[in-house]
């Protein structure tokens, strides 16, 4: 059993009142109530991770490919480096998604933000990638409903 902060009697775990002292007793949250998520966060946060990752290893081979295609003679020269600097803009994503899914697990309004940005880009690199990203537009659509359906459990 608790005791009282002010007199050091004992009291009750459930007491709002000393009994003793007649002292208002403060009803502690445990600490990890401020961590509590929504399931749609969670899986988003989730995603998120997994897709920065991916999106992680796919522009350091894309970097990788643009440098061994840059060797090709005449056509290399031209397409190496365009392949190399969309390698650099999908590590740039990869970094987004990463970002979004470390504040969705904090539980941050921000990463509700920024998870949407980064959605809506992949929304965009999807269509222009048509049929090709269709796994890109399908995942980002799911993502900004997970936010969305999620967005009032998240915190400032």
């Amino acid at each position: 059993m608790p005791f009282c902060p002010y007199c050091g009697k004992e009291v009750s775990a459930e007491a709002a009142f000393c009994p003793s002292c007649g002292s208002a007793l403060k009803v502690l949250k445990p600490q990890y109530a401020r961590y509590e998520r929504s399931a749609s966060i969670t899986i988003a946060s989730i995603l998120f991770f997994i897709a920065g990752i991916l999106e992680f290893i796919g522009g350091i081979i894309l970097m990788g490919g643009g440098a061994l295609f840059a060797k090709i003679p005449l056509i290399g020269w031209i397409f190496g480096p365009l392949i190399a600097i969309v390698g650099v803009i999908v590590l740039i994503a990869s970094l987004l998604d990463l970002c979004a899914g470390t504040l969705l697990w904090d539980n941050k309004k921000s990463g509700g933000i920024l998870g949407i940005v980064s959605s809506i880009l992949g929304l965009m690199v999807g269509l222009i990638t048509f049929p090709l990203g269709l796994l890109d537009i399908a995942l980002s659509l799911i993502l900004i409903i997970l936010i969305a359906v999620g967005w009032s459990t998240l915190k400032d």
